[in-house]
């Protein structure tokens, strides 16, 4: 038995572990330490699993919680919190498998159905509920292009950094990206943060710019604008499909309006549009701009609309000319290798 000082499990070194934060005492998660090593969390009613590693002077002192794992040996010792005294020795590589399904839990699972399961609920047998969200849908310019004339392994890292750009700015602004549709992504806001979908939106047209200096040797970089559209209101969330297979769905007017909202920005010289209903929610001064009626879905229920003229507006850089000028870097840069013709 590994010697516990203060319910902490007293060790010269530490590398990797898991660390067990109960919910009835407050923890400060936001804590460089935490931060700095980190690696997953499993929150649960009871309390938070906080997988972390790194040197032991790295960590936040005191180090609160009981530690439950130690992974520098070949063998560990596991216990369910409040069941000290049931201690199971299990072999390394299965508890290294357990993190790592509890990290991809995290990245696949959409945040809805991974709250289902740490409640012990099947989300499978859930019903649909109605619920006002902030919809935000963007899109990539000139995909079927690179689609067309990149091979997989290129197509695929640049969807994957681009993501990860943009869903890193949906976190900070409090969304939550709902869906990855080839190279779209649906993302939900609450009803209360139009400011920060809205600054989210114009962030992401930043951090695209950012890619495109960044990555300016690569054509799929180089080019790489995307439109945004924006809606709000009741929406239907629940698992869809049937006993084969399903997935986690949001449906409604709101999740087409803000598609044929960002397909607008195909065809006129803006790249983030919204409903007027939407930008009337806001409390920060933005330079909108008026385009009219739009009619999404039926004649008889336009739609008012606006633009956000900020100064990331493509102007004279239409969608067209965009796909003209990638398929020409394209070709001109690929090697006959690299082709998928």
């Amino acid at each position: 038995m590994i010697p516990v000082l203060s319910g902490i499990l007293a060790l010269p070194m530490i590398r990797r572990c898991v660390l067990w934060l109960p919910s009835s005492k407050s923890w400060n998660l936001r804590e460089p330490g935490f931060q700095a090593l980190g690696r997953a969390r499993l929150d649960l009613p009871e309390g938070t699993l906080w997988i972390m590693e790194g040197p032991e002077d790295r960590w936040p002192s005191p180090l609160p919680g009981k530690l439950l794992l130690d992974l520098r040996s070949t063998t560990y010792r596991w216990t369910h919190p409040g069941a000290e005294e049931h201690l199971v020795m299990l072999p390394g590589e299965v508890l290294t498998q357990l993190i790592q399904q509890l990290e991809a839990g995290q990245r696949f699972l959409p945040p809805s159905v991974w709250r289902l399961l740490l409640q012990g609920d099947r989300p499978d047998r859930v019903s649909w509920v109605r619920v006002e969200r902030i919809v935000q849908f963007v899109d990539v310019v000139g995909f079927t292009t690179l689609t067309r004339m990149l091979p997989p392994h290129r197509i695929q890292r640049f969807l994957e950094e681009v993501y990860h750009r943009l869903s890193r700015v949906v976190v900070r602004h409090g969304g939550t990206v709902c869906k990855y549709m080839g190279d779209a992504l649906l993302i939900c806001y609450p009803m209360e943060d139009a400011d920060h979908a809205f600054q989210a939106a114009q962030d992401m047209l930043s951090a695209c710019r950012e890619l495109r200096q960044d990555r300016s040797r690569e054509p799929e970089f180089r080019w790489l604008y995307v439109g945004v559209g924006l809606a709000s209101g009741a929406i239907l969330e629940g698992p869809l499909g049937g006993p084969m297979y399903q997935e986690w769905a949001h449906i409604g007017d709101s999740v087409n309006t803000a598609a044929r909202l960002q397909a607008l920005t195909r065809r006129l010289p803006w790249w983030v549009i919204s409903t007027r209903e939407l930008a009337q929610q806001t409390r920060n001064a933005w330079p909108w701009v008026t385009l009219g009626s739009y009619r999404p879905d039926h004649p008889s229920h336009p739609v008012d609309v606006v633009a956000l003229g900020i100064s990331l507006a493509r102007q004279q850089l239409s969608p067209e000319n965009i796909r003209h000028r990638l398929e020409q870097a394209l070709r001109s840069s690929l090697h006959p290798r690299e082709s998928v013709h």
